[in-house]
């Protein structure tokens, strides 16, 4: 029973420490689009 506890533990610490990434990354997908947008102009400019 506490070994299934414990194994249910580290999955849910798993996924919180997943969530947090996906956190980190759409973060980062906030800011960066101004950025991507912008490039992917200038891109669009020299073809």
């Amino acid at each position: 029973m506490r070994y299934c506890h414990r194994e249910s533990f580290s999955l849910i610490r798993e996924e919180l420490q997943q969530c947090r990434f996906m956190v980190k990354i759409k973060a980062l997908t906030d800011i960066v689009p101004d950025f991507t947008v912008s490039t992917v102009q200038v891109s669009h400019n020299q073809v």
